[in-house]
Protein backbone atom coordinates (compact mmCIF):
# COMPACT_ATOMS: atom_id res chain seq x y z
CA UNK A 1 0.00 0.00 0.00
CA UNK A 2 1.37 3.67 -1.12
CA UNK A 3 -0.11 5.83 1.83
CA UNK A 4 0.79 9.63 0.88
CA UNK A 5 -0.57 10.87 4.22
CA UNK A 6 0.04 10.80 7.61
CA UNK A 7 -1.18 8.53 10.21
CA UNK A 8 -3.65 9.98 13.21
CA UNK A 9 -0.82 8.73 16.04
CA UNK A 10 2.13 10.78 13.70
CA UNK A 11 0.06 13.84 14.16
CA UNK A 12 -0.60 13.23 18.04
CA UNK A 13 3.58 12.51 18.47
CA UNK A 14 4.04 15.74 16.36
CA UNK A 15 1.48 17.87 18.04
CA UNK A 16 3.09 16.62 21.24
CA UNK A 17 6.74 17.45 21.22
CA UNK A 18 5.47 20.54 19.71
CA UNK A 19 4.02 21.36 22.99
CA UNK A 20 6.79 20.26 25.15
CA UNK A 21 9.24 21.99 23.38
CA UNK A 22 7.17 25.30 23.38
CA UNK A 23 6.44 24.80 27.16
CA UNK A 24 10.33 24.17 28.14
CA UNK A 25 11.04 27.25 26.59
CA UNK A 26 8.56 29.44 28.06
CA UNK A 27 9.27 28.31 31.36
CA UNK A 28 13.40 28.22 31.19
CA UNK A 29 12.94 32.08 29.74
CA UNK A 30 11.24 33.29 32.54
CA UNK A 31 13.51 31.50 35.06
CA UNK A 32 16.20 33.68 33.02
CA UNK A 33 14.22 36.56 33.87
CA UNK A 34 13.97 35.79 37.30
CA UNK A 35 17.97 34.92 37.84
CA UNK A 36 19.07 38.02 36.06
CA UNK A 37 16.93 40.53 38.65
CA UNK A 38 18.06 38.59 41.62
CA UNK A 39 21.69 39.00 40.36
CA UNK A 40 20.48 42.51 40.03
CA UNK A 41 18.98 43.07 43.24
CA UNK A 42 22.53 41.03 44.95
CA UNK A 43 24.32 44.23 42.83
CA UNK A 44 22.25 46.60 44.60
CA UNK A 45 22.63 45.50 48.04
CA UNK A 46 25.97 45.24 47.30
CA UNK A 47 26.24 48.57 46.98
CA UNK A 48 24.50 49.42 50.00
CA UNK A 49 27.11 47.54 51.98
CA UNK A 50 29.95 49.23 50.33
CA UNK A 51 28.99 52.77 50.92
CA UNK A 52 27.78 51.92 55.00
CA UNK A 53 31.02 49.94 55.04
CA UNK A 54 33.35 52.42 53.58
CA UNK A 55 31.78 54.87 55.55
CA UNK A 56 32.67 53.29 58.56
CA UNK A 57 36.40 52.80 57.63
CA UNK A 58 36.89 56.09 55.97
CA UNK A 59 34.74 58.48 58.37
CA UNK A 60 33.53 60.41 55.60
CA UNK A 61 29.49 60.45 54.18
CA UNK A 62 28.35 57.85 51.77
CA UNK A 63 24.84 58.24 49.91
CA UNK A 64 22.95 55.81 47.78
CA UNK A 65 21.06 57.85 45.55
CA UNK A 66 18.19 56.49 43.44
CA UNK A 67 16.83 57.25 40.01
CA UNK A 68 14.13 55.66 38.09
CA UNK A 69 16.71 53.59 35.98
CA UNK A 70 20.10 53.47 37.91
CA UNK A 71 21.62 53.60 41.62
CA UNK A 72 24.54 55.75 42.89
CA UNK A 73 27.25 55.66 45.48
CA UNK A 74 28.82 58.71 46.35
CA UNK A 75 31.03 59.73 49.05
CA UNK A 76 29.29 63.54 49.95
CA UNK A 77 28.59 65.29 46.57
CA UNK A 78 31.39 64.07 44.96
CA UNK A 79 31.14 62.19 41.46
CA UNK A 80 29.57 58.91 41.49
CA UNK A 81 31.74 55.63 42.68
CA UNK A 82 29.37 52.85 41.50
CA UNK A 83 26.78 53.10 39.27
CA UNK A 84 24.20 50.10 38.94
CA UNK A 85 22.06 50.52 35.72
CA UNK A 86 18.80 48.55 35.60
CA UNK A 87 17.96 46.38 32.87
CA UNK A 88 14.61 46.91 30.61
CA UNK A 89 11.76 46.17 32.23
CA UNK A 90 12.98 46.83 36.06
CA UNK A 91 12.72 49.99 37.34
CA UNK A 92 12.61 51.99 41.11
CA UNK A 93 9.35 53.96 41.69
CA UNK A 94 8.73 57.05 40.90
CA UNK A 95 7.78 57.47 45.11
CA UNK A 96 11.36 56.64 45.73
CA UNK A 97 13.19 57.72 42.95
CA UNK A 98 15.30 61.43 44.26
CA UNK A 99 15.62 59.95 47.60
CA UNK A 100 18.82 58.41 49.41
CA UNK A 101 19.76 56.43 51.77
CA UNK A 102 22.81 58.75 54.33
CA UNK A 103 25.47 56.39 55.62
CA UNK A 104 27.56 58.84 58.11
CA UNK A 105 31.56 57.95 58.95
CA UNK A 106 31.64 55.96 62.46
CA UNK A 107 27.49 57.01 63.20
CA UNK A 108 25.37 54.71 63.38
CA UNK A 109 22.66 54.83 60.74
CA UNK A 110 20.10 57.45 62.34
CA UNK A 111 16.94 55.80 60.37
CA UNK A 112 16.04 52.57 57.67
CA UNK A 113 15.33 53.07 54.41
CA UNK A 114 13.88 51.06 51.74
CA UNK A 115 15.12 50.57 47.42
CA UNK A 116 12.59 48.74 46.00
CA UNK A 117 12.80 47.51 42.30
CA UNK A 118 10.16 46.23 40.37
CA UNK A 119 10.64 43.34 37.39
CA UNK A 120 7.28 43.86 35.12
CA UNK A 121 8.27 40.68 33.18
CA UNK A 122 7.81 38.34 36.60
CA UNK A 123 5.40 40.59 38.13
CA UNK A 124 7.74 40.69 40.61
CA UNK A 125 8.89 43.15 43.73
CA UNK A 126 12.26 43.00 45.84
CA UNK A 127 12.56 45.23 48.76
CA UNK A 128 16.31 46.03 49.83
CA UNK A 129 15.38 47.59 53.84
CA UNK A 130 18.21 48.83 55.73
CA UNK A 131 17.92 48.13 59.76
CA UNK A 132 18.53 51.16 61.47
CA UNK A 133 21.62 51.82 63.67
CA UNK A 134 23.26 48.53 62.22
CA UNK A 135 23.26 49.39 58.70
CA UNK A 136 22.40 45.74 57.82
CA UNK A 137 20.18 44.68 54.76
CA UNK A 138 17.47 42.45 54.03
CA UNK A 139 16.09 41.21 51.19
CA UNK A 140 12.19 40.67 50.54
CA UNK A 141 10.71 39.30 47.35
CA UNK A 142 6.76 40.10 46.52
CA UNK A 143 4.93 39.01 44.03
CA UNK A 144 2.47 41.51 42.65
Amino acid sequence: MNSKGYTLVEMIVVILLVGVVGSTISISSKLIQQVAFMQLVQEVEKDIIFARDAAVATGKQYNIYCFSNRVLVRQGVEKPIYTTKLSRGIYIPDSITGKWIKFYGTMASPKTGTITLVCTSLHMQARITVRIATGKTTVYYIAL
